[in-house]
């Protein structure tokens, strides 16, 4: 039993380092889409959602006048409200000899599970979501499984599909893929609590299956009165929308009560494993629950570029001319403003030198 135990360990322990190495690689290159490190000539995710906003730093903005024209929010929201203005209604039709009544049963029953399919938004809004981040970013992506939610007393609460949208910045993905499809692994960051690990599952039926779950609270203080709130989002990244609305830039990891803990899942055709890569832990080692050699994420794409996985924001080509118009609107309304409230008269002691010229200067 003791050699057993060794072994298993062990393979829990490659397992680990595995998926370790994957996580480095991947988040590595993820970090470097969202902040533009190390990028010269393209796009972050930062800039995106600055200019999505109609966003300028005033501290650095060499005007007076703060005036941003707001084409890019404009054409991305024109573009999904005349895309995704009703519901898509995808719909079975069979084929000769085929089962006509089943196609009929099945098109109730996707348009039922549509319905039904609400956490975290409609599946409208979420689609809608998916499509701004796609002409954002380049690409977006969803987490399709199965979601089986009970309370504490057994009571089922939520059995079927589930579209899950995932936020880029918290999505790694095989750097030799060009597809979703051609990918050996991606990798969906969560922060979630012990509740979530113990009363949700994400396979078909059946009570979810977690390990080294204790091993977690005393990571996080559970039960020990820890003043901590669990693991932090702000070591992985901080929410420009928040930081750019004056709000808390990382509330994810203060809670004292409901302690979030951070967990990734690498996904593989084959295997799907759950592990803590903060605290070391392995929670979940299973196969494939569809037992369909695919990997159950989704991915939105609109300009495909050569060797890339991601596709190419539609923001990043108009960069360039959106900052000038800024600056063009800006300097325009200085300029008025310096020739209506232009000096009267300067007196006989002020030489040339001592004049300052800079922002606002007249």
């Amino acid at each position: 039993m003791a050699k057993l135990k060794t072994s298993s360990s062990q393979n829990e322990l490659d397992t680990f380092n595995e998926c370790r190495r994957h996580n480095e690689l991947g988040f590595n290159e993820t970090d470097k889409r969202a902040t533009g490190r190390n990028r010269v000539g393209t796009i972050s995710f930062n800039e995106a959602d600055e200019l999505f906003r109609s966003w300028l730093n005033e501290n650095t903005w060499p005007y007076d006048a703060l005036l941003f024209d707001p084409r890019v929010f404009t054409f991305i929201q024109e573009k999904t409200s005349r895309l995704i203005a009703n519901k898509l209604r995808g719909r079975l039709v069979p084929r000769e000899g085929s089962d006509v009544l089943a196609a009929k049963i099945n098109n109730e029953l996707l348009q039922f599970q549509w319905d039904q399919a609400e956490y975290g938004g409609t599946m409208l809004s979420k689609w809608s979501m998916m499509d701004m981040n796609t002409r954002k970013y380049g690409s977006s992506f969803a987490l399709c499984k199965w979601r089986y939610e009970c309370d504490d007393k057994g009571k089922v609460l939520f059995d079927g599909p589930e579209m899950q949208l995932l936020n880029n910045r918290d999505f790694a993905h095989d750097l030799s893929a060009t597809a979703i499809e051609n990918a050996n692994w991606v990798q969906v960051r969560q922060y979630v609590t012990l509740h979530e690990l113990q009363y949700v599952n994400d396979q078909s039926h059946g009570k979810p299956i977690y390990k080294n779950l204790d091993k977690l609270k005393d990571a996080i203080g559970q039960d020990t009165g820890d003043m901590r709130g669990g693991d932090s989002r702000s070591t992985n990244w901080v929410s420009r929308n928040r930081a750019i609305a004056g709000l808390e830039v990382d509330p994810v990891g203060k809670d004292l009560v409901f302690k979030t803990v951070e967990i990734v899942t690498e996904y593989r055709r084959n295997r799907w494993i759950t592990f803590s890569p903060k605290h070391g832990v392995v929670i979940r080692d299973i196969l494939n629950p569809y037992q369909n050699n695919e990997i159950p994420v989704v991915m939105l794409r609109y300009i495909a570029i050569d060797d890339d996985l991601y596709g190419l924001s539609e923001i990043e080509p108009v960069k360039g001319l959106q900052k000038a118009i800024n600056a063009l609107l800006s300097q325009y309304v200085d300029e008025i403003n310096q020739k209506l409230y232009s000096p009267i008269a300067i007196g006989p002691g002020v030489r040339q030198h001592t004049l300052e010229w800079g922002k606002g200067a007249r």
